[in-house]
């Protein structure tokens, strides 16, 4: 139980790191990089009703808590350090970007500069949880 409110809770800090950071990134550069992350219109049954940002935002937090408990089983335990969970974070996000193509509101899949934000902030994102993760006792 220990182990489950930790993983729980390192999900939705570094998903709030992760939404703060592009949600900066996005009022100041313009680039809808906030707006990526929130993004369903490729999910069928998301997309046909429209969702506030709280919404949006509650289903980020999800997907963030189910990526760093994957990043934990499969990095944490093998001993991997920390820059692992960094690189983890950033395939991670870059896998996600191509989806920009699928949307009107997103950034174009050829915005270097917006491709950037996104990979450093996923970095910030994965150094955020490793360092939750390796900081206390997870239970194992």
């Amino acid at each position: 139980m220990k182990l489950f409110m930790r993983l729980l809770i390192t999900g939705i800090l570094a998903g709030v790191v992760l939404g703060i950071l592009l949600k900066s990134v996005e009022l100041l550069t313009e680039k809808h990089v906030y707006t990526l992350l929130l993004n369903v219109d490729y999910i069928p049954w998301l997309s046909n009703s429209p969702m506030s940002e709280v919404q949006e935002f509650a289903l980020h937090i999800i997907v963030s808590v189910c990526i760093v408990s994957a990043l934990y089983f499969v990095l944490r335990r093998a001993r991997a350090p920390i820059s692992l969970f960094v690189l983890g974070a950033v395939i991670i996000g870059g896998l996600y970007f191509p989806l920009t193509m699928l949307s009107h509101r997103t950034p174009d899949v050829t915005d270097a500069g917006a491709l950037v934000y996104w990979l450093l902030a996923h970095a910030g994102y994965g150094f955020a949880a490793a360092i939750m993760i390796f900081s206390g006792k997870t239970g194992d």
